[in-house]
């Protein structure tokens, strides 16, 4: 799932307001907008996949045969997994009919989930008749919320680091709705 709000909200002060519409307070407090974007993901698909060497097809992706009960078990770390790799075995290649391509779909499984929340504060400055300046201060990744990676999900049962998240979502600094990297002013 992802939900996905944006939002501007302009402050109700200021001329042509109905707070502090005259006076030095018009001037100070009025003209203020903020806005933000706010995103919430429930995580990103990943496939289980093994290096395919028994399928003997090149351009094809083997799956993973799911032979156990999948468990999400949220861990983050190269100590614990995010699911039960004990779950998968490698599928036999094409020497039985018919060929073992693997039980699981492409992007059948879901990754960590995310928060993204970028904010920003603007004031603008009435200069002459329609004419106005206008400054602000933008924030990327205002709660400074980690987003990890998917979990490690190629090389399936073969790989040590099989399940694991270990990584975060590659930085996306400086950008409106980039995800990933840390709190950004």
């Amino acid at each position: 799932l992802n939900f996905e709000q944006s939002f501007t909200y302009e402050l109700p002060w200021g001329i042509g307001h109905s707070h502090l519409n005259s006076g030095i307070g018009a001037a100070v407090l009025g003209g203020w907008k903020i806005s933000g974007v706010v995103s919430a993901v429930t995580g990103t698909p990943f496939t289980v996949a093994t290096n395919g060497a028994n399928l003997n097809t090149p351009g094809t992706t083997q799956t993973g045969d799911l032979t156990g009960t999948y468990h999400v078990s949220h861990g983050v770390g190269s100590k614990t997994t995010w699911f039960n790799p004990a779950a998968f075995s490698t599928p036999t290649g094409c020497t039985t009919s018919p060929c073992g391509v693997g039980n699981t779909g492409r992007n059948q499984f879901r990754g960590p989930g995310y928060v993204q929340d970028n904010l920003s504060l603007f004031k603008s400055f009435k200069i002459y008749r329609e004419s106005s300046l206008t400054t602000g201060i933008q924030a990327t990744q205002l709660s400074n919320t980690p987003q990890f990676s998917n979990p490690t999900s190629n090389n399936c049962c073969t790989a040590t680091s099989f399940g694991q998240v270990t990584n975060t979502v590659g930085s996306g600094q400086g950008g409106v709705n980039s995800i990933g990297g840390g709190r950004s002013l």
